[in-house]
């Protein structure tokens, strides 16, 4: 079953809207974690307006009559929805990187098998490298428990079962979005670690657009290999698995 789509609209949503949307649907991306999802939305909007708040006093009461909703929110109950945040949000990276290898190969895939039919994304994500470095040059195929290896090194193979859970299978559903934010991270900011602006419309709509592109080279991916084609990992990543967000109506692909 597809997901939902997530249209977050620019004209209908403020850009730290959007920021915090994303961030939300990253830390809590399964199907059974809606309401923590939504909880997780409203506590990070309440951070915003509140940091909005302290720093313009003077716009105080504007930001508080606009958001009732987020203003209600107070720091113990922000911090009691987002406790798990952190560590999920790590989590995600993580597993990011551990789908470079994937992506890097389903999208030279694609590309090659529709190239210019596919659309100059320049325009919205700017002039950068779209395909993921390949991960591990040594590794003759991406499987998962070598990737867990690679990036584990130090746990027991039972704490990197338990691991390989939590970090890489429930992270599938928002590995797109990941793979992008973990991309355009090292773009942007290479070198340092990478703090996502959840204001920063621009950022957003890059990141929708990468994520698009990294569906889709998924969907190629997915339909290759039922086809009987091979490829260098022992895993698939299953398109209808993702969660598809978009700022505006594709233009790009519609699967």
């Amino acid at each position: 079953m597809k997901s939902k789509i997530y249209l977050l609209d620019p004209n209908q949503c403020e850009p730290f809207e959007i920021g915090t949307a994303l961030i939300a649907i990253l830390a809590f991306p399964g199907s059974h974690e809606i309401d923590a999802r939504r909880l997780a939305f409203e506590a990070l909007c309440a951070d915003m307006v509140r940091v909005t708040c302290e720093a313009e006093p003077e716009k105080a009461a504007g930001w508080r009559a606009k958001f009732p909703a987020y203003a209600a929110i107070d720091t113990t109950e922000s911090r009691r929805r987002l406790r798990t945040l952190g560590r999920r949000l790590r989590d995600r990276m993580l597993a990011a990187r551990m789908a470079l290898g994937y992506f890097d190969e389903a999208m030279r895939h694609m590309f090659a098998s529709i190239g210019e039919a596919y659309p100059d994304l320049t325009r919205q994500i700017g002039i950068v490298e779209v395909r993921p470095p390949p991960l591990l040059e040594d590794m003759a195929r991406h499987s998962l428990n070598d990737l867990m290896r690679h990036h584990l090194p130090h746990i027991s193979e039972d704490a990197r079962h338990d691991r390989e859970h939590r970090i890489w299978r429930s992270s599938l559903p928002a590995i797109h979005l990941a793979v992008a934010i973990h991309v355009l991270g090292q773009h942007l900011q290479s070198g340092t670690d990478f703090k996502y602006k959840l204001d920063d419309l621009d950022l957003h709509r890059r990141v929708l657009a990468l994520a698009e592109v990294h569906e889709a080279a998924a969907h190629s991916e997915w339909e290759r290999r039922r086809a009987g084609l091979k490829g260098s990992s022992t895993f698939m990543i299953d398109p209808s698995a993702l969660i598809p967000c978009r700022a505006e109506k594709s233009a790009t692909r519609d699967f």
